[in-house]
Formats: structure tokens, C-alpha cells, sequence
């Protein structure tokens, strides 16, 4: 629904081979997970640790040029592990639809 909102062709998301919708611990299932991704929607605990956490269990995972949208990044300490790893050059902001950012892996 909000996707309506961005261009996924801008994103370079705009064709979906695959798609999973994944309901459990996501920083345990990160860890675990065994292939690639282009595009990953993180929606969980929105504490600094435990976004933080989920972050980069599932990092590896992203391809490069891979997008991972932080949902309800209006809470400071959702906000503020997107904005490190936007100042880690590993990422960079490519777009902002209400309190979801969209980040592309860089390296």
C-alpha cells in the first residue's frame, strides 16, 4: 500500500521474482537466513539495541544496490541506526515516504 507512494523503478525494485513475509525473532532469523536480497522491509523493535540488531543480522544478506526500508523511523532510536549507517557510506538514502526510509547498500 504505501509502496504506491514511491517509484520502484527508482528504487530499481520494480520487478518482484520472489517475496516472503517472515513473522518471528528478525534479528535470530537474520542470522540465519541463507541467500540474497534486493529488497528488505524492517518493521520490529524499535529500540536503538534491538533495531540496531535486526539491522545487521540482515545486512549481510543485501545485495549491493539492494534497498532495506526502515519502517517508523519517526521514533528517535529507529532514526538514528538508519542515519549510522547512512554515515558509514555503506548505505545511502535514496527516498523518505512518511516514516519509512529507504536505504541502498552501497558496499
Amino acid at each position: 500500500m504505501f509502496l504506491s507512494n514511491v517509484s520502484l523503478e527508482r528504487l530499481g525494485i520494480s520487478e518482484y521474482k520472489k517475496s516472503f513475509l517472515i513473522i518471528g525473532d528478525s534479528s535470530t532469523l537474520g542470522k540465519h537466513w541463507i541467500g540474497q536480497i534486493d529488497f528488505l522491509f524492517i518493521d520490529g523493535d524499535h529500540s536503538f539495541i534491538g533495531c540496531k540488531k535486526d539491522a545487521l543480522a540482515w545486512e549481510k544478506n543485501v545485495v549491493i544496490g539492494g534497498i532495506i526500508a526502515f519502517h517508523d523511523t519517526a521514533f528517535c532510536e529507529v532514526d538514528a541506526v538508519v542515519n549510522e549507517m547512512i554515515e558509514s557510506k555503506r548505505f545511502e538514502l535514496v527516498e523518505q515516504v512518511d516514516t519509512i526510509k529507504f536505504i541502498q547498500k552501497n558496499c
